[in-house]
């Protein structure tokens, strides 16, 4: 994570006329990796229904067992795989004028004028997905982000210490 001062153009992308970088990061890769984790225990009742078909003796068994294996095999490993690959190409920016997240699918802005709320998830001392909300009911998440303390002194917000995991 990094502080700017003057940037004009963030990963290529040109900003807008006078606009300047003042921040830019990325999310703590475990924990982005892993954030989903909880979704591995379906993976493992997929398991045991495609244990429990193998032993079934009814027609159309070999359809099942291919279709819970996959399942198993994706909550269980393909899931983090996934995210593994997909956060090389996650980065996130604060402009004087608007906040940006840069993935994989592409980009995405939120002008600050129309940011409405922030809700802060805590992973740690250190470490939280800010989810920002602004008018008409648009949202960006960034997922975590190291330091936010970072994020909320550029945008001038308080967050409850009193959230947070130790």
């Amino acid at each position: 994570m990094r502080r700017f001062e003057g940037e004009t153009v963030w990963r290529g992308y040109p900003l807008e006329a006078g606009e300047k970088l003042l921040w830019e990061g990325c999310p703590a890769p475990r924990c982005f990796c892993f954030y989903h984790w909880k979704r591995a225990k379906w993976g493992l009742m997929a398991l045991g229904g495609g244990t429990a078909v193998a032993f079934a003796g009814f027609p159309g068994k070999i359809w099942a067992l291919i279709v819970l294996g996959l399942c198993a095999l994706w909550l269980l490993a393909g899931q983090f795989v996934w995210a593994r690959l997909r956060w090389k190409h996650v980065f996130y920016a604060i402009t004087d004028r608007a906040l940006w997240a840069l993935e994989s699918r592409g980009k995405a802005r939120l002008e600050r004028k129309r940011i409405t709320g922030m809700r802060v998830e805590w992973h740690g001392a250190a470490l939280a997905t800010l989810r920002f909300s602004a008018e008409n009911g648009v949202q960006m998440t960034w997922y975590a982000v190291e330091h936010p303390e970072l994020v909320f002194e550029i945008l001038r917000v308080k967050a409850d210490p009193l959230e947070r995991k130790a």
